[in-house]
């Protein structure tokens, strides 16, 4: 795949800010990634009410509040905050294990920090192990479960492993 050949030809770029012409190849990185590694631990109908389209209108009001890593051209992954929470972070398969999810997660961390929040939240779906190893290694602690509906009529109950992770203010 070419953009796969992009990723290893060049190293990963540090986070930067997303501008708006990276609107549509972050929601189709989103679309991609989301299926992969999340539509398994969700209701099907669910799953597949998540089009694009759906992952773009998810993206659009972010913009802001995003961080993005290119490996050449190639988009390689991106994070997002909401507040105290880090709402999104997602890399593409080729480069996993290629420097890009740890200061994806650390440039969110910075700027909860910098907004003089002492501790970050994140949500992670349960079942989703490898991303909740990855969050530990990073210093992140599991506080426990919570649960997010889904669905027209909120009758899909999805369980999350909620972490946390104290930071120092700027």
């Amino acid at each position: 795949m070419a953009r796969d050949a992009a990723l290893s030809a060049a190293p990963p770029a540090g986070p930067a800010p997303a501008a708006a012409t990276d609107l549509e190849p972050i929601a189709v990185l989103y679309h991609a990634v989301w299926h992969e590694t999340h539509a398994r631990f969700l209701p099907w109908p669910e799953a597949t009410r998540r089009d694009l389209a759906f992952f773009r209108e998810r993206v659009r009001p972010w913009l802001h509040c995003t961080r993005i890593v290119r490996a050449g051209n190639a988009l390689a992954g991106f994070v997002t905050w909401h507040d105290d929470l880090v709402a999104q972070l997602y890399v593409v398969p080729a480069a996993r294990g290629a420097a890009v999810a740890g200061p994806l997660l650390q440039a969110a961390e910075a700027a909860i920090a910098a907004a003089g929040l002492g501790e970050a939240q994140l949500l992670c779906v349960v079942g989703n192990e490898r991303a909740r190893r990855f969050y530990e290694r990073c210093g992140w602690e599991h506080r426990g479960r919570c649960w997010q509906a889904f669905g027209t009529d909120g009758d899909a109950v999805v369980p999350y492993w909620r972490l946390s992770k104290t930071l120092i203010p700027a």
